[in-house]
């Protein structure tokens, strides 16, 4: 089993908004938690692949609960994830806690 968590940032044009997300990496694939901006989210799928990182699961967004999926890899030590809701993709990036 393979854990990480991080304190991940987005840089919305209000300012940094500050997160979480914990991976945990199994037999059976990745699980999880995603949380920023006070709401958080479990990790129901994915995979952790050397330094890439692939996951999803349902994130609350604009009212509703929507499907989401995010992708990236870890260079020099930081987590840069693109995370997909419908249409929209949002850049965040993590730093190891």
């Amino acid at each position: 089993m393979k854990q990480e968590r991080y304190h991940i940032f987005f840089d919305s044009p209000s300012g940094l908004l500050p997160g979480s997300l914990d991976l945990c990496q199994t037999d059976d694939g990745v699980s999880g938690h995603i949380t920023i901006m006070g709401r958080g989210s479990n990790i129901t799928s994915g995979s952790m692949d050397g330094d890439m990182r692939d996951f999803g699961g349902t994130i609350w967004f604009r009212q509703q609960e929507m499907p989401f999926h995010a992708n990236g890899e870890i260079s020099d030590g930081v987590l840069d994830l693109d995370v997909t809701v419908g249409s929209e993709v949002f850049p965040l990036t993590g730093f190891p806690v």
